[in-house]
Formats: C-alpha cells, sequence, structure tokens
C-alpha cells in the first residue's frame, strides 16, 4: 500500500490550518488559494487522479464528507464570492464537499 494518500492527507490538514480559505455560505463550498506554495495545482490542471484524492482528503481534514465537485476556478462558471467577498483567481481550487 502507498503511503502517498497518508502523506497527502497530512500535508492538505496542515494546509487547513496555516491558509486563509473562503467558505461559501452554503458552508460546504471551499476556494482554495494557489498562492499557498504547496504544488497540489497540479493535480486539478491537469485532470489527474490525484484530484479526487485531494479534493476527498481536503473535505475529510474539514469534517466533511467526499467532494462533490472540485476543479479550479477558472473551470467553472460564474464563480462566486464566498463569505470573504474575495472572487477566486482562475487558478485557485474550488472543492464542494458531501454532509
Amino acid at each position: 500500500m502507498s503511503r502517498f494518500p497518508v502523506v497527502l492527507l497530512l500535508v492538505l490538514i496542515g494546509l487547513g490550518a496555516n491558509i486563509k480559505i473562503a467558505e461559501a455560505q452554503d458552508g460546504r463550498t471551499f476556494v482554495i488559494p494557489d498562492d499557498g506554495g504547496y504544488g497540489i495545482s497540479g493535480c486539478f490542471s491537469s485532470g489527474a487522479a490525484c484530484g479526487r484524492m485531494v479534493a476527498d482528503a481536503w473535505c475529510a481534514s474539514q469534517d466533511r464528507g467526499p467532494a462533490t465537485a472540485f476543479g479550479l476556478a477558472a473551470d467553472i462558471t460564474a464563480s462566486i464570492p464566498g463569505e470573504s467577498g474575495r472572487r477566486p483567481e482562475p487558478t485557485d481550487i474550488v472543492i464542494t464537499c458531501g454532509n
């Protein structure tokens, strides 16, 4: 068994503690800035299989169910700013988690 998912989950838990995140009013959608330097945007921009693992791990770190939608903000039509009022940058990652 690969240690990649475990390491990825630990990194994402750290991300949750150290990055300013815009959370939509529904409490399930998160905008993760790409300028954090963690290099996870490659999983979303290339359509790699790790996109699902990263999104699900992020949702788990936020005490939510598995991701129901995820991708780069540029790929989402009519992105709506979260409670912070910040409109996502095209390279930001948007993840919507289950309940």
